[in-house]
């Protein structure tokens, strides 16, 4: 994916709010390179639902960095994809096995939808 594309571009449907961090990533880990990390522990993050492409590539590479961060690391396997669906099942049997927890955006909208906010 190359900066400047219309492939690099963050989807226009999904909303962004002011406060959101977007990083800019060379590396197939959103760690490497970027703030994340500090983001996540100045705000108290554990856990980190990873969406995107390539399932086998950047989530694989993100997912793994965050385990061995020890964070929690959950892989949405319908909002992940590869340039294959073998690819996509290998990596998702893969992850699950040992580095992350495998649910479904249903799973995932059902249990934001119980949360609540933090206080600061």
């Amino acid at each position: 994916i190359i900066e400047g594309t219309k492939n690099w571009e963050i989807d226009k449907r999904l909303p962004k709010k002011a406060s959101d961090t977007v990083l800019q990533k060379q590396r197939y880990s959103a760690f490497h390179g970027t703030i994340l990390d500090t983001v996540l522990q100045e705000n108290k993050i554990t856990t980190l639902i990873i969406c995107g492409v390539m399932t086998n590539v950047c989530c694989d590479t993100t997912a793994r960095e965050a385990f061995c961060r020890d964070y929690r690391p959950v892989i949405v396997s319908d909002a992940t994809n590869a340039s294959s669906l073998a690819m996509h099942h290998a990596a998702i049997l893969n992850l699950g096995h040992a580095f992350a927890y495998i649910v479904s955006a249903g799973e995932v909208e059902k249990g934001l939808s119980t949360v609540r906010p933090r206080k600061k």
